[in-house]
């Protein structure tokens, strides 16, 4: 049975960062009054020292010393104050109780659009369309409201911090129940609506949108903006949406020694003997080009700014062009093409990595201008081609660098993505945390279309089709995918 009070396990923390004034006890306490005290003191040996020193350099040292402790002492002082203006009697106590948080008093507790990233407006929408139950009792008896689990796991997703950092003060919860929230709402989210960005029917579902994207993809490469010279497509040119992938850091795969009992039996029933695998593992998953262990995801970015196809996640140790093949998005373009566009070949473009991919469904732009010798760029009968050329490719990579800005506002938005310590893979307590790194990736590509569906971004405003797309469409369309 676990104690009601928390104890630090270092001796001399006296708080957890951010919201470590409701889990401090009265122990702490006095830590925290003795280290105060011992700051003013050192603050006044500073002071008097500081006025026989005649040296200029180390009197600007001194006083930069005496400015920094300083601000210690005033940082330390007002967490005091404000420890003070809780009641005396939660002190030592885990949580602090607070009413359940609905759409009437979630206004109160924090800002919406900061913690949330969805307008208060939205938030209702977005809610209605995820179709979270009334009520939802785990196996450990943990009860909430739907409502409740909405607002955890949204604000877990959006800030991606410790459960020690936001949770206990905010949500008048045990870090375990907030837990079980948390994980219920990456779960019901991607069964109900984030697995299905992952399969052909996904993709399909836009196939009568191409001509339009392909439209505003064109305009936009013909008329750049700050009136540079574009390129005019031929008709047999189609390009509809963009092509890319992006790596994701990653805990180191298989850390985590196994202990004895349960988890050592689990470990080497699925993976064998971890110390004679690890090497293999970790190198599985190494990449030398970003300098990281990580996993990798591929996606298609339309001109909504909407991720129409994802793959993920997958080992960053493989190259762009490797995902491309294995995920046989070109391949489902071709048939989408022959079959439901009367053989109209509509495009993805990508960067030069997909430049011998075979598929008559790619643009790959070029290297650039530093391939071309000077005595090529000179000779008479390249000018032209070569000038030709240049437009061409200037004008492409001014439309396809739209999605490095789509999987930027994925990783702002979301930032559960940049906790390194959570995705971990072939982690001793694997089978769940396994099952987590595979669901969040699609979790949050999801979130991230239906935040563009709601308020545009920048790849909307940058091809014009912001609105395009609402959000009970799009939720309309993955209501008709299995």
């Amino acid at each position: 049975m676990r104690k009601a009070v928390r104890k630090s396990r270092h001796k001399h923390s006296f708080c957890h960062r951010g919201a470590g004034l409701t889990l401090i006890d009265r122990k702490n306490l006095k830590i925290m009054d003795k280290r105060i005290s011992r700051m003013r003191r050192s603050l006044i040996v500073f002071t008097a020292c500081f006025l026989l020193i005649t040296d200029e350099l180390n009197k600007w040292k001194a006083k930069v010393i005496i400015l920094w402790r300083a601000r210690e002492y005033w940082l330390l002082k007002r967490k005091r104050e404000r420890l003070l203006s809780i009641d005396r009697g939660l002190l030592g106590t885990r949580t602090i109780k607070r009413e359940k948080p609905t759409f009437d008093n979630i206004r109160e507790r924090l800002s919406v659009y900061p913690s949330l990233r969805f307008n208060f407006r939205h938030l209702k929408e977005l809610y209605d369309e995820l179709e979270f139950p009334n009520e939802y009792v785990s196996e450990h008896g943990h009860k909430f409201t739907g409502e409740e689990i909405f607002f955890i796991g949204l604000h877990n997703m959006a800030n991606g911090g410790k459960l020690q950092d936001k949770v206990e003060h905010l949500w008048g919860r045990s870090d375990t129940a907030i837990s079980v929230a948390q994980r219920y709402f990456i779960n019901h989210v991607y069964n109900k609506f984030a697995r299905k960005l992952e399969t052909d029917a996904h993709l399909q579902s836009f196939a009568h949108e191409f001509p339009e994207y392909s439209k505003r993809v064109k305009k936009r490469c013909r008329y750049r903006s700050g009136g540079k010279e574009g390129f005019k497509f031929p008709k047999s040119l189609r390009p509809f949406a963009f092509l890319d992938c992006t790596m994701h850091a990653t805990a180191r795969p298989g850390s985590g020694p196994p202990t004895e009992g349960a988890s050592e039996r689990c470990w080497r029933a699925w993976w064998g003997d971890q110390r004679n695998a690890a090497y293999l593992i970790q190198r599985s998953f190494y990449t030398a080009y970003g300098k990281m262990h990580g996993v990798k995801s591929q996606a298609a970015v339309a001109p909504t700014g909407i991720f129409i196809s994802i793959h993920s996640p997958v080992s960053a140790r493989q190259n762009d062009l490797t995902v491309c093949r294995r995920s046989r998005i070109l391949d489902l373009l071709e048939d989408i093409c022959d079959d439901m566009l009367d053989g109209e070949t509509y495009h993805l473009l990508g960067d030069s990595a997909y430049r011998t991919c075979g598929s008559r469904c790619m643009i790959a732009t070029n290297y650039g201008e530093k391939n071309f010798t000077d005595n090529l760029k000179n000779d008479p009968a390249w000018r032209y081609l070569f000038r030709r050329w240049a437009q061409q490719t200037r004008a492409l990579n001014s439309a396809r660098v739209t999605v490095e800005n789509a999987f930027a506002g994925v990783y702002n938005n979301w930032k559960v993505l940049r906790v390194i310590e959570k995705i971990k893979i072939m982690h001793v307590n694997c089978r769940a945390n396994n099952n987590w790194v595979k669901q969040i990736f699609p979790v949050a590509f999801f979130l991230q279309n239906c935040k563009v569906c709601l308020e545009g971004n920048q790849v909307s405003n940058y091809f014009d089709m912001t609105g395009h797309t609402t959000l009970q469409d799009y939720i309309d369309k993955l209501d008709g995918i299995n």
